[in-house]
Formats: structure tokens, C-alpha cells, sequence
């Protein structure tokens, strides 16, 4: 893959996407912050493994794991701040 303008346009939208996915999951689709980290985390698992053992492999794997991935850390980020409270510095 080139790391080139598109790349990076990719990944902004990837992580705007994977953020709100991650809040998203958090709250209505499978409310509550830990179950969701623990069930994104999974999902972003099964992408990595596609991604690495598929036979005609594709960047779908891997685009599936950045938006999973940066769900996940929302949910994290969330857990942190909210139910440790520890802040945001």
C-alpha cells in the first residue's frame, strides 16, 4: 500500500468513522462501555485475521481493523476518563 494523499484521506475517514462507531456501539447497540471495548476488540481481531489469512487478500481487511480499532479505543478513551474517572491529561 502507498502512503500517499489518499492514504491519508482514508485514514481521516476511517477515524471519524471509527469514532462514532465506537460511541454509536457504546450507547445503542450494545449499551454499556465494557461490553462494547470487549466486543469491538473481537470484531477487530476477526478483521486482522481476515486480513492477514484470506487467500485473495484485499485492503477491506485492513480499512475493517483501522475503523474497529479506533472504535475500540473510543470505548477505551471513554472508560478511562468516565468510569475511572481519570481525566483528559
Amino acid at each position: 500500500m502507498e502512503v500517499n494523499r489518499a492514504y491519508w484521506c482514508a485514514m481521516l475517514v476511517a477515524s471519524a468513522l471509527g469514532t462514532n462507531l465506537g460511541d454509536l456501539w457504546a450507547e445503542i447497540l450494545l449499551p454499556g462501555r465494557f461490553t462494547s471495548l470487549a466486543a469491538l476488540l473481537c470484531i477487530c481481531a476477526g478483521a486482522v485475521w481476515y486480513d492477514r489469512r484470506a487467500a485473495a487478500r484485499t485492503e477491506a481487511g485492513y480499512w475493517l481493523a483501522i475503523v474497529f480499532m479506533r472504535a475500540a479505543a473510543t470505548n477505551l478513551a471513554d472508560i478511562l476518563t468516565h468510569d475511572f474517572a481519570l481525566g483528559y491529561i
